[in-house]
């Protein structure tokens, strides 16, 4: 029962996250660049604490903890690109775009 309503409050703070994204930044890319500042290609935990603080979110040390520590698929303690697209609608939803198509190219 308490894994679910983690999940489900994971869930709601990462879809906050995402529209207030998609109202600041033109694409999630942009959204990295500004959340990366020191330019290194990765977004270290006090710098994704900064990039939520200029998107007007107001979370606390654990949620942000939360939703770091998800995001950080290797462990490594910085979320690349790739780890930092979690907040795309389709990672956030768990749809695998390709996956339709997939499924079309074997039957075909």
């Amino acid at each position: 029962m308490k894994a679910d309503n983690d999940k489900k409050h994971l869930a709601k703070i990462m879809t906050l996250i995402a529209i207030k994204i998609e109202e600041k930044y033109q694409s999630l890319a942009k959204a990295f660049l500004s959340f990366d500042s020191d330019a290194n290609q990765s977004i270290e935990y006090h710098e994704f604490t900064k990039g939520i603080e200029k998107l007007r979110i107001k979370l606390s040390k654990k949620d942000i903890d939360l939703v770091f520590e998800h995001m950080d698929s290797d462990c490594d303690g910085a979320l690349n690109y790739k780890e930092f697209c979690g907040f795309s609608e389709e990672k956030r939803r768990n749809i695998d775009p390709f996956d339709s198509l997939d499924n079309q190219q074997r039957i075909a």
